[in-house]
């Protein structure tokens, strides 16, 4: 049980960590950046399929998904002192 909540606290850290590197960017400034554009990508797809990444599609999950994940997963993350 540890492991899962060990996992949930990983991906809890990690969507906050999209929000924070997408803030206040617009869509031409994030076009333009590499840098916020590898650190809001999803790692597996950039990994393996670096051709046909769809930055917009990319943006539209930071901006859109991660805060619904966010708010999906925070009650179920582990206090970090019990």
């Amino acid at each position: 049980m540890w492991r899962d909540d060990a996992y949930l606290l990983d991906m809890f850290i990690g969507v906050q960590r999209v929000l924070e590197f997408r803030a206040a960017l617009t869509w031409e400034q994030f076009r333009q950046s590499g840098l916020h554009q590898h650190a809001i990508a999803m790692r597996h797809r950039i990994a393996h399929d670096y051709f046909r990444l769809d930055l917009l599609r990319v943006r539209e999950i930071a901006v859109h998904d991660v805060p619904a994940l966010i708010s999906a997963i925070e009650p179920h993350v582990p206090p970090e002192h019990p």
